[in-house]
């Protein structure tokens, strides 16, 4: 992921490694993203390793269960993630890219009762139309409920897997670099089926989220653009 950012422009910080990362490093570097980003500027957020589900408990976030990536000193789970986002400027774009079991919605604050599918399906239509993408795509883009809107950054998540499923070590990264490779990105939704048919049979489904200020411009665009 480090020669993709590169390739693509970003200035590229050394990776944080084994017990060199925790969940105080992981906070005070997204703290000083906030700090450091702009309206129009684009964070590239990577991470490999594994992921954590288990059933959450009252007051750590929305639905049945709750995800998390795993680090040498505890769990950092999605809504801690979720907390950061809102320090981030509008107008910021962060990609997160998680190389990690049950990592669709890592960094959401994601809720599945009846009232946000509504809210969900009462907008897909009408914006699949405005936003002029596939309905599937539009789907991945609409924020899980009205408050979201609180949050003036735009957050994409690419996950190697759905949220309800484990993944290969590794795999996600190695099919999304060759498909990045071959010139066969195109948006971001082009470029996860195509990731996904490269992943055939493996019974792993990439997958994205997003979060935020909605952003139909940053789906079309080509993977890892600034």
């Amino acid at each position: 992921m480090a020669e993709i950012a590169r390739a693509c422009g970003f200035s590229v910080r050394e990776p944080v490694v084994g017990n060199q990362i925790s969940r105080d490093v992981v906070t005070a570097v997204l703290s000083g993203m906030a700090g450091e980003l702009h309206e129009g500027d684009t964070l590239l957020l990577t991470y490999a390793g594994h992921g954590c589900r288990e059933v959450a408990t009252p007051g750590t976030g929305g639905g049945a269960y709750r995800e998390s990536w795993c680090l040498p000193d505890g769990q950092l789970w999605d809504h801690e993630l979720y907390a950061l986002w809102p320090a981030f400027r509008s107008g910021v774009r962060i990609i997160v890219v998680s190389e990690s079991c049950y990592s669709q919605t890592i960094g959401s604050q994601r809720l599945h009762d009846a009232e946000v599918i509504a809210f969900r399906e009462r907008r897909l239509g009408d914006l699949a139309r405005t936003w002029q993408l596939p309905e599937d795509c539009t789907r991945w883009a609409i924020p899980d409920r009205p408050n979201d809107a609180s949050i003036g950054a735009s957050i994409l998540v690419l996950g190697a897997c759905k949220e309800e499923e484990t993944a290969v070590d590794g795999l996600f990264t190695k099919k999304l670099w060759q498909t990045w490779t071959t010139g066969g990105a195109g948006d971001y939704c082009q470029f996860m089926r195509r990731i996904k048919n490269a992943m055939y049979p493996d019974p792993q489904t990439p997958a994205m989220s997003f979060v935020g200020r909605p952003n139909p411009g940053f789906l079309q665009e080509q993977p890892f653009t600034i």
